[in-house]
């Protein structure tokens, strides 16, 4: 303790030389809180790299030590609300109780990052949490993933952070938000001018719901990534998705897998492909485009200059037809780094097609082509070429 407090005095301005021994230790945490050297040049590490910062988190398991609304209310006053992130804190009431207890105090809480991710929040929590988080308008990273709070649960949370400007991740996944819950967030999306990364998925929003997001996402000039996979959203919802990623010119990550789609909404995806000049991850496995969808995506790759670097169509129904005509656009992508085909059936004429052009794809670092009916022939003739292009 020692140590630690001496440590902890050479950060004036940050006023963790003040906090009690006993309160750090339940509020820094676990694996921050080791015995010996170690130890103490972690925690001066930590302090060194953000003196504002202090992670708050509660037991990994059921002892005596859990963060409790004094402790946070407690660390918040002692840092003049400056806590910038507070990392899964176990009791929802506890960050509620001590949030609100500084506010009553009449301190400014600026909360950067707040994570309570899998914490049971349900509806009566996300209600808690919006009495309070509309006054932490510093907020930027909110992580609510599957915490049980439902479309009612959202629309509380979207009351609440309309006031936060400054706004650029937010993870809603796995909270059964369905259609409704969808509609409900499109209202908080639509004054988040600053958002760059929304994860949404496994929340079965389907086609009704994808396009109600996406009617406000579109033109967004900030938007980097987008997450929307197991929401069945099927080939119209997917239109409507096609329609933000040619829309937005910063968006970098583009996940729809599980989703139902079909080729015709594979080619929406394709045709915007060539307004995407930032473009790098694109994932549409586990879904069903076949090779009819595989053609649109082939003719959005070689139409513009998309800098993938990732790009998995696995177990979407493609044949060796599909696989030759990507093997054709390969080549256009020159910063293609990781191609997912498992799962369908590459067989040994599309084992060959690709052979034909892996030599000139020389970013490519990851194949994966498990459970994709390749005969014998046709891996030989995918291991010659590699085995080829090792050698130079």
């Amino acid at each position: 303790e020692s140590q630690i407090t001496s440590m902890a005095g050479t950060q004036q301005e940050s006023g963790l030389q003040t906090l009690p021994a006993a309160l750090l230790g339940r509020v820094w945490p676990p694996e921050r809180t080791l015995v010996g050297m170690r130890t103490c040049k972690t925690l001066q590490a930590d302090l060194a790299r953000n003196a504002d910062a202090l992670l708050v988190q509660g037991s990994k398991n059921d002892c005596d030590c859990e963060v409790t609304a004094h402790d946070v209310s407690e660390t918040l006053r002692v840092l003049q609300g400056r806590l910038d992130l507070l990392w899964r804190i176990r009791n929802v009431n506890a960050l509620v109780g001590g949030i609100a207890a500084v506010l009553a105090q009449g301190i400014a809480v600026a909360m950067v990052h707040l994570n309570l991710r899998r914490l049971k929040v349900g509806t009566e929590g996300a209600a808690a949490l919006a009495s309070v988080l509309g006054e932490c308008k510093a907020l930027v990273h909110l992580d609510a993933a599957y915490t049980g709070i439902g479309a009612v649960g959202v629309t509380c949370l979207v009351r609440a952070v309309r006031s936060c400007e400054g706004l650029s991740q937010l993870n809603l996944a796995g909270n059964a938000l369905g259609p409704e819950g969808a509609r409900q967030l499109a209202l908080l999306l639509r004054e988040c001018s600053s958002l760059q990364m929304l994860d949404i998925s496994f929340n079965s929003i389907g086609p009704e719901g994808a396009t109600a997001v996406a009617a406000v996402l579109c033109g967004s000039s900030t938007l980097t990534h987008l997450t929307i996979h197991h929401n069945f959203i099927a080939d119209q919802g997917t239109t409507s998705v096609a329609e933000v990623l040619g829309s937005c010119p910063r968006i970098e990550l583009l996940d729809l897998r599980y989703n139902d789609i079909g080729p015709d909404g594979a080619c929406a995806v394709g045709r915007t492909l060539v307004d995407s000049p930032r473009l790098t991850h694109l994932n549409l496995s586990r879904n069903s485009i076949q090779d009819a969808g595989l053609r649109g995506i082939c003719a959005g790759l070689q139409a513009g200059k998309v800098p993938l670097t990732f790009l998995s169509v696995s177990k979407n129904g493609i044949s060796p037809e599909g696989i030759t005509t990507l093997s054709a656009a390969l080549p256009s992508c020159t910063h293609l780094s990781y191609l997912d085909l498992s799962e369908n059936d590459v067989g040994t004429e599309g084992a060959t097609a690709l052979s034909a052009v892996l030599a000139r794809c020389t970013a490519l670092k990851d194949l994966n082509l498990n459970h994709s009916r390749i005969t014998s022939e046709g891996a030989k003739s995918v291991v010659f070429v590699l085995s080829q292009v090792l050698r130079s």
